[in-house]
């Protein structure tokens, strides 16, 4: 039997039974042993209790997503197995819990007759030899590195560095359990799979969550005060960010609420401080007064949103794309912004950079949209990206002004002003929310104001021409061309890829910026296509409705829509059935496609 390495393998069980810890030690093993993960974790809002997944796509290539079926399902209890059915492969091959003796799986599920099928006593291990029933999860681990060739030291590795220092019998207990869930399998189940785990030589890989990558490429970036508030899902931004911060000589300060977080925020940086915050869209809602004052006062900062299924508390551990029209409409009046969009893990790593150049160079507010499948995704990443970076000077040099002629709001043909911060000698200046004259001192006649708005708005045009280079994949010369923003980057390049293999010729586009609109890539992108489909996770597309506010009556634009907004992200398979769609509606040739995995 030929073996396959490259597989996607789903855990289940109930929240509290430790099925992330489950999921994550198996997944960082085989980033340690040089394996390409991308894992991502479900979990119900509830404290305790309901449904939990752990799913993770492994592969001897870099993986952009999780993939579509499972073709490996862990089911630490039998309902879970039958809450997953139509996310499993009609082939797969499953390991669930029960006595052997008394358990027939097909008896229950008839389907299950064609596959492979292990049957593990993983509580009856944890409660009768381990006597700690928390240790059923270990026991599926172990069963799971002995079938699947996890690598063993690994783990054990892995289990002494999270629990050894912490407690002794706890450490003790999980490595026992681990150690007898592998010993059963090797004793007790007979290979009938052809999935097996590659191991390759090397270093190894980091293994990052696209929250931990975002306050990783921050700090690196310059970032020295970080003020927050937790909410789900970007807590875990503020929590790496106080965890990490004092090593480097910064701050990071927990406030009573977002609106609290943002001003001190602005306040550090109004002192001449590299900051930032994250929140969710709830947060962000908060926000929006104090982003305002930092656009008219023109204070730089950075805020990102991990966005999650809305409106009010809505889906908090679920993912959406949905506050898009909350930044791009954000603050009363009108306010010159910047609006990134990673793609990736390794992005949200990258993007930090771009977004303080952004906010600093240019005086502006800068958003980050994220989305929980992105903020809680675990993806492998070069350990040398860490080695090959410098980390930015965050000293500011002292600067000296002529304290009568100095003009902190000086008009400039690009619309960006001399700085000073206190301290600088020469540098005093009034500053306030008001619309001001050069001088920051309020003014409120029709000229000025004028000026003064034009003066903000100029920076933006700069911005989209400099930061407008968008990611491309797919055909040079295709029928379809699809623009999407956000994450969902990782199932369309996969759709895309198997598209084109197949014969139906696709293109897609996702600009790293979504304003300042880059134009000078979405234009021809739109001119090129015969049929242009906008991508996105929401009910009533968002960025398709932007795009046609700009394009529709200059380009005749009306894009097809593929909208997702359930909660969960967009599959590979999702996508290809939508392009089968579109192209049988235009009648474009449409061959059989259907997703790797």
């Amino acid at each position: 039997m030929q073996q396959v390495h490259d597989f996607a393998m789903g855990i289940g069980g109930e929240s509290g039974e430790g099925i992330m810890l489950a999921g994550d030690i198996l997944a960082l093993a085989a980033a340690r042993s040089n394996v390409h993960v991308s894992s991502v974790r479900v979990f119900p809002a509830e404290v305790r209790g309901g449904p939990s997944l752990h799913r993770t796509r492994y592969g001897t290539d870099h993986v952009y997503n999780q993939g579509s079926l499972y073709e490996i399902f862990v089911a630490l209890s039998n309902p879970h197995y039958e809450l997953q059915r139509s996310s499993i492969a009609l082939d797969a091959v499953m390991v669930m819990d029960g006595d052997p003796d008394a358990f027939d799986p097909a008896a229950v599920y008839p389907e299950l007759a064609s596959r492979a099928v292990y049957v593990v006593p993983m509580d009856k291990i944890a409660r009768e030899q381990i006597k700690d029933a928390h240790t059923k999860n270990m026991v599926a681990v172990g069963a799971c590195a002995a079938l699947f060739n996890f690598p063993k030291d690994q783990i054990e590795q892995n289990l002494a560095e999270r629990y050894r220092r912490k407690d002794e019998k706890i450490y003790l207990n999980n490595l026992a359990g681990f150690q007898a869930g592998y010993d059963y399998a090797q004793k007790h189940l007979q290979k009938k799979d052809r999935y097996a785990l590659k191991p390759a030589e090397g270093d190894g890989f980091l293994l990052l969550s696209g929250n931990e990558a975002i306050g990783m490429g921050a700090l690196l970036a310059g970032c020295r005060f970080f003020g927050g508030y937790p909410i789900t899902p970007a807590s875990e931004v503020m929590e790496f960010m106080a965890a990490e911060l004092p090593k480097v000589g910064g701050c990071m300060l927990q406030a009573e609420d977002e609106i609290a977080s943002i001003g001190m925020v602005l306040g550090a940086s109004f002192a001449g401080v590299r900051s930032m915050t994250s929140t969710s869209g709830p947060g962000l809602s908060l926000m929006t007064e104090l982003l305002g004052l930092s656009a008219m006062a023109e204070i730089p900062c950075v805020v990102v949103d991990v966005q999650r299924g809305g409106p009010s508390t809505g889906l908090p551990t679920k993912t959406e794309q949905g506050d898009l029209n909350l930044a791009l409409a954000m603050s009363h009046g009108e306010m010159p912004k910047v609006i990134l969009a990673p793609i990736s893990v390794h992005d949200c790593f990258d993007i930090m950079f771009q977004a303080f150049d952004i906010a600093e160079r240019f005086q502006v507010p800068v958003l980050v949209l994220t989305e929980q499948a992105l903020g809680h995704r675990r993806t492998d990443l070069p350990k040398s990206m860490l080695r090959e970076l410098k980390e930015l000077s965050v000293k500011r040099v002292p600067q000296e002004f002529n304290p009568s002629a100095y003009l902190r709001f000086a008009l400039t043909e690009s619309g960006v002003s001399p700085r000073s911060i206190p301290g600088d000698k020469g540098g005093a200046h009034v500053i306030t929310g008001l619309e001001h004259g050069e001088n920051g001192a309020p003014r409120h006649d029709e000229e000025n104001r004028k000026v003064m708005m034009d003066k903000r708005w100029r920076k933006l045009d700069a911005i989209a021409k400099e930061h407008g280079t968008p990611w491309r994949f797919g055909s040079d010369t295709a029928d379809i061309g699809i623009i999407g923003w956000g994450a969902t980057a990782g199932a369309v390049r996969e759709a895309v890829e198997v598209a084109n293999n197949t014969g139906l010729s696709v293109a897609a586009i996702y600009p790293k910026i979504l304003y300042p609109n880059p134009d000078e890539a979405i234009r021809p992108f739109i001119r090129k296509h015969r049929v242009v489909i906008v991508l996105e996770e929401n009910q009533t597309g968002q960025y398709a409705n932007f795009l046609q506010a700009i394009y529709g009556a200059d380009l005749g634009f009306t894009p097809e829509r593929i909208n997702k907004y359930d909660g969960a992200p967009f599959r590979p398979d999702d996508v290809l059935a939508a392009l089968r769609d579109v192209a049988a509606r235009h009648g474009i040739k449409t061959p059989t496609v259907t997703a790797k995995r």
